[in-house]
């Protein structure tokens, strides 16, 4: 089992406020760089074209990889984490790359979908 770092918490806490929806939420996580280019509609679009859901269906969100270390890792970077969603029988994914500049973690790259 991974163990919980600041990076997987936000991986983590993204991923679950895009289960429930919460958008906004899941918007302020993102770096501000990121923030500029995906709106709080572009990330909800994003989601649901990935894995939408029917209303009450719960979404079962799980840590599944991480990494501390990569190739392209850069300066500010502090982790990359591959977060599964399921629903039913269906399996998707977000990749995040967590990075530090202020004063807490932020994301700063996102992946939708599974490899």
């Amino acid at each position: 089992m991974t163990q919980p770092t600041p990076f997987t918490d936000v991986a983590l806490a993204f991923a679950f406020a895009l289960t429930m929806r919460q958008f906004r939420k899941a918007h302020a996580m993102l770096s501000r760089e990121l923030k500029q280019t995906l709106s709080i509609k572009a990330l909800r679009i994003a989601y649901d074209n990935m894995l939408n859901p029917e209303p009450d269906h719960p979404v079962e969100v799980q840590l599944i990889e991480t990494l501390s270390d990569w190739p392209t890792k850069a300066v500010h970077d502090v982790g990359w984490a591959y977060v599964a969603m399921t629903w039913g029988r269906y399996a998707e994914a977000v990749t995040v790359i967590v990075e530090q500049t202020g004063n807490r973690p932020d994301i700063r790259h996102i992946e939708w979908g599974r490899p």
